[in-house]
């Protein structure tokens, strides 16, 4: 690292614009906000607390400890590697090389789940014109919410009729519980922030997240207990559904969600360098197509699924039609097949079908 200007003491505001202006020689994306994450991780602070200290300077240790951090972003290693966590749903998780990096897009997965969890248990609908911040329309026609979204087992006729009229809002009675608990199965769970995140929303469900990598699952433990969940999520080593008919036969699932590896094997090669250069293979790609798992769970997930309850799957923003096409081989057990774009983005994201037959005894 350079002197500073007029061989003056570093201190945070110099600091930050030096590193800014060296990573964007360098081709770093978001050169100011990695400047802010690496020094505020390096002297403990927030970034906003960086500017409300601006002028604090800095000794030869953390000098130092700086620059092995600038050295490693240079080399693409990615921030939330660098730092050991990233946030979602709010929430800080830890990451490292075993598992992959959470993304944004990740959360609308959360948010359907979240929907269609409060749908089942009968949980009153909270806001206007929209549940979890998904447009109804985007889900299904007002009909079709109040055929098919409660089930004989589970109907209350004023929760359906309030389900069917998207402008009217029913008074929530605090506290509510829901007399009935949900199974949800969390499929590749890689860093548990889908399970963790669920858990934490709904507090009436048991989930089991699963994993092919047993050192993705140590992170995941690691984050459940982090946030209070380990109560509440199971956590299971194998491939897509195989650990489920081990360990819950009898009692089907009412959700299984899943963020598979979807990009196809010919596409990782103009995948950014910190991604090809950094994150887990396996976390990427299952095959050439990229719809091997996604695929594996189409044909398998109806057998663990009750009649009524979803499968809810992230895809690659370019498989709007190609991953819905998987289910016309599995169209007796499937329906209400859908895909659900992201809000922010506005790119095809989700991947939704309702089961409609009994699951295998």
């Amino acid at each position: 690292m350079t002197s500073a200007p007029s061989n003056e003491p570093w201190n945070v505001l110099k600091l930050l614009r030096w590193t800014q202006d060296f990573f964007q020689q360098r081709g770093i994306d978001e050169p100011r906000l990695d400047a802010e994450i690496l020094l505020g991780h390096t002297l403990g602070l927030s970034r906003v607390q960086l500017y409300t200290h601006f002028d604090r300077p800095l000794g030869p240790e953390d000098l130092a400890s700086f620059k092995s951090l600038i050295k490693r972003r240079t080399n693409r290693e990615p921030v939330a590697y660098i730092v050991g966590h990233r946030e979602f749903w709010s929430m800080p998780f830890m990451v490292d090389k075993r598992v992959l990096i959470p993304r944004p897009d990740t959360e609308t997965v959360v948010e359907l789940a979240r929907y269609r969890a409060r749908m089942i248990v009968g949980e009153p609908i909270r806001g206007q014109g929209e549940i979890s911040s998904i447009p109804l329309e985007d889900l299904q026609t007002s009909q079709d919410l109040a055929d098919h979204a409660l089930h004989p087992e589970d109907e209350d006729s004023e929760v359906a009729e309030a389900v069917a009229d998207k402008t009217r809002v029913e008074p929530v009675v605090e506290p509510w519980r829901s007399d009935r608990r949900l199974l949800i199965a969390d499929i590749g769970t890689g860093s548990g922030i889908i399970a963790v995140a669920l858990a934490r929303e709904l507090p009436y469900a048991d989930i089991v997240a699963t994993d092919i990598s047993e050192d993705a699952l140590n992170v995941a433990r690691i984050n459940a207990e982090t946030h209070k969940v380990t109560d509440r999520i199971t956590f299971l080593k194998g491939d897509l559904t195989e650990p489920l008919s081990a360990h819950y036969e009898g009692r089907p699932f009412d959700l299984i969600v899943s963020n598979p590896p979807y990009i196809p094997e010919s596409d990782l090669a103009g995948l950014d360098q910190e991604v090809q250069g950094h994150e887990p293979r396996g976390a990427l790609t299952s095959g050439p197509s990229g719809l091997e798992a996604i695929e594996g769970l189409v044909s398998e997930a109806w057998r663990y699924i009750r009649p009524g309850g979803y499968l809810i799957c992230e895809i690659g923003h370019d498989q709007g039609e190609s991953a819905p096409a998987l289910f016309r081989a599995h169209s007796t057990h499937w329906d209400a097949v859908r895909v659900i774009r992201d809000r922010f983005s506005g790119q095809h994201r989700v991947l939704e079908a309702r089961r409609i037959q009994p699951p295998l005894s």
